[in-house]
C-alpha cells in the first residue's frame, strides 16, 4: 500500500516539476512552488540554459523543507532500523529441478484448457496477494486510483488547460485511464507472475502458461473499480450540468472489444517479460520506466486531434493508441473511430501473442531452475 502511495506522490512531484512554470497562470504558480523540486528544476534550467527566471524565495523555501525533512527522516530512520533489521528472516533455498518436454503452440493451448480449473485458484491467489496487509481495506480500492486521477486532471486540465474534445477534462482523462491502467497493471503483474508463484511452480507440475494469464486478475479488479468511478463521474455531471455524456448505441459494443484487446496485449508482451524477470530481477523496474514512456505515446492526457495529421501515424504505431481512442469514442463519442489502426493493433497482438507463447514454452524448462 505504501509503495503505491509513494509511487503516486512521485508522479505528482515529477509532473509539477517538469512542466514549464511560464505556462502556469501567475495566480496559480504558488501551487507549483509548494513542490520543493519545482524551484530546484527552475534554478538548474536558469543556470544552465538561461531560460525561466531565478526565484530566490521558493528556493529558500525548498532548502528549509529539505532541512526539516532530513532531520526528521534521520531521527525516524535511526529509531526504527534496528527493530526492522531483527525481523528479517532468511528463507532456505531449494534445489528442485523440473524438466519439461517441448510442446507446440497448439499443444500448449490444449494443455492450458485441460488444466483450466487451476486458473481460478491462481487468480484468487494473486488477488489476495494484492490486498493482503492493507489497513485501509476496501477503501484503498477507490483511494488508490482517485489520487493520481485527481492530481493529473488538476495539473493538465486546470493548470495547463489541455483540450478535451468538448467534455470535462476529468471525464476525458478518466475514460482514457480506464483502458490504459488495465493494460499497464496487467503487464506489471504478468511480468512478476512466475517469480511470485515460484513456490508452487517448483513443487508441482501444471501448465506454467496458466500463471501469467491468471495474474491479470488484480488488474481486472482495478478495472472494475475504475468503471465504477467512471459511472460515478457520469452521474455527477448529469446532476451538476444536466448532460449525460455516455454515448448509447451500437458503437458502445466496441468498448468491451477495446478492453479485451488491452488485456491480450498485456499478456502477449508479459509472456516475454515474465521469462526475463526470472533471469534478471531488474526487469520489473525497467518495465515501469518503459510504461511511463509508453503512456506519453498514448493519447490519454491529450486528444489525438492535437497531434498534427501528418504525424498521427507515429502515434498509431503504438497499438495502445487505437485501443484507447476506440474506447473513448465508444463510451463518450469523442474523437473518431480509426478502423485501420485498430486492425493493425489486432495484428500486432496476434503476432506478439503467438511469439510469446512459443518463447514462453521454449524457455520454460530452464526458467524453473532459475526461480
Amino acid at each position: 500500500m505504501f509503495v503505491e502511495l509513494f509511487r503516486t506522490l512521485g508522479w505528482f512531484f515529477m509532473t509539477l516539476a517538469v512542466n514549464f512554470v511560464a505556462q502556469v497562470p501567475l495566480d496559480k504558480r504558488w501551487i507549483i512552488f509548494l513542490n520543493p523540486m519545482a524551484s530546484s528544476v527552475e534554478v538548474f534550467e536558469w543556470a544552465t540554459l538561461g531560460i525561466g527566471a531565478f526565484s530566490l524565495v521558493p528556493l529558500l523555501s525548498s532548502f528549509l523543507i529539505i532541512v526539516v525533512v532530513m532531520t526528521g527522516g534521520t531521527w525516524y530512520f535511526g529509531s526504527t532500523v534496528r527493530q526492522w533489521a531483527t525481523s528479517l528472516v532468511v528463507e532456505p533455498s531449494n534445489a528442485w529441478v523440473i524438466d519439461a518436454r517441448r510442446l507446440s503452440i497448439r499443444e500448449r493451448v490444449g494443455e492450458f484448457w485441460r488444466y483450466r480449473r487451476i486458473f481460478k485458484f491462481f487468480a484468487l491467489r494473486f488477488l489476495k496477494r494484492m490486498y493482503q496487509g492493507m489497513r485501509l481495506g476496501i477503501a484503498w480500492l477507490f483511494v488508490r486510483p482517485l489520487m493520481p486521477i485527481f492530481i493529473s486532471a488538476f495539473i493538465f486540465g486546470s493548470l495547463l488547460e489541455v483540450p478535451s474534445d468538448g467534455v470535462p477534462y476529468f471525464l476525458f482523462f478518466l475514460t482514457g485511464m480506464v483502458t490504459w491502467m488495465l493494460f499497464e497493471r496487467s503487464l506489471l503483474w504478468v511480468t512478476r507472475s512466475l517469480q511470485q508463484a515460484s513456490g508452487l511452480i517448483k513443487k508441482a507440475y501444471f501448465p506454467r502458461l496458466i500463471v501469467p494469464v491468471a495474474s491479470v486478475s488484480p488488474a481486472i479488479s482495478d478495472f472494475c473499480v475504475y468503471m465504477l468511478l467512471l459511472l460515478g463521474a457520469l452521474i455527477y455531471y448529469v446532476l451538476s450540468e444536466g448532460v449525460w455524456y455516455l454515448r448509447l448505441g451500437p458503437q458502445l459494443l466496441l468498448a468491451p472489444v477495446a478492453v479485451l484487446m488491452a488485456v491480450l496485449l498485456a499478456i502477449a508482451v508479459g509472456l516475454f517479460t515474465s521469462v526475463w524477470q526470472t533471469r534478471v530481477r531488474e526487469v520489473r523496474f525497467t518495465m515501469r520506466y518503459v510504461g511511463r514512456f509508453w503512456f506519453f505515446l498514448t493519447p490519454v492526457i491529450y486528444p489525438i486531434s492535437e497531434v498534427p495529421p501528418d504525424m498521427r501515424w507515429v502515434i498509431f504505431l503504438n497499438p495502445m493508441a487505437s485501443i484507447v481512442e476506440t474506447f473513448k469514442w465508444a463510451m463518450l463519442g469523442i474523437g473518431a473511430f480509426y478502423p485501420v489502426p485498430l486492425l493493425f493493433s489486432f495484428l500486432i497482438i496476434v503476432v506478439v501473442m503467438a511469439g510469446g507463447i512459443w518463447y514462453f514454452g521454449y524457455s520454460e524448462a530452464t526458467n524453473v531452475d532459475k526461480l
